[in-house]
């Protein structure tokens, strides 16, 4: 392939050095990210770019925002159910400590107070909202414009490949790719509506 995203996940050894390459990095997952600039100024030869996501506020539209067929009141239950239990800063807008360090506690208030059963999606976009170990959308459309405009100088073979977080993924196998056939002129946001779909479908191991 011509060039590769890759999200929040170590590289390995075997990967392309020399096609260009994008890493997606969490703000609050600092041994991937320390292991992703080492391997990216030892072992890279291509272009390379890094992407430090930022982490989200947390408010009472932010889970309706996130996940499909949520609605605002469904949100705005979390959020104050959140709130209540004493997980939040004290201003409110984001978790004291990474979602897995609670996972009984906001277990039991999603089923017991908000009547959600499954977890799934929620516990993913706290996992974005802190900053932690997750796959999102966020950052995919800026690293395709970046990759596109790399790969054309690079010498484009109309293939870009997109590696999800495999270790926080209890669904795909580890070399399970998500593969975008490219060609120049494409609009990023056809990548980022396949990372949506990505952060439905890939769920979080907690």
């Amino acid at each position: 392939f011509d060039g590769y995203i890759m999200m929040n996940k170590v590289p390995r050894e075997q990967y392309e050095k020399e096609v260009p390459a994008v890493y997606i990095k969490m703000p609050n997952d600092p041994n991937t990210a320390t292991a992703i600039e080492a391997f990216a100024k030892e072992k890279r030869t291509g272009p390379t770019r890094e992407i430090t996501l930022p982490s989200h506020q947390l408010s009472e539209q932010y889970f309706s925002h996130r996940i499909p067929d949520m609605t605002l009141e469904q949100s705005s239950q979390i959020y104050k159910s959140l709130l209540d239990a004493d997980l939040l800063d004290s201003d409110g807008l984001s978790l004291k400590a990474p979602p897995k360090k609670h996972n009984e506690v906001i277990g039991d208030l999603l089923s017991k107070k908000c009547g959600i059963e499954d977890h799934r999606d929620v516990f993913d976009v706290l996992n974005v909202a802190y900053g932690h170990h997750a796959t999102t959308r966020d950052g995919v459309g800026e690293a395709l414009d970046w990759l596109l405009e790399h790969t054309d100088k690079h010498g484009s073979r109309n293939s870009i490949v997109i590696r999800p977080n495999s270790t926080t993924d209890s669904v795909a196998k580890d070399d399970q790719t998500l593969e975008i056939e490219t060609r120049k002129g494409v609009a990023a946001e056809r990548v980022a509506k396949a990372g949506e779909k990505a952060e439905k479908q890939v769920p979080s191991k907690r």
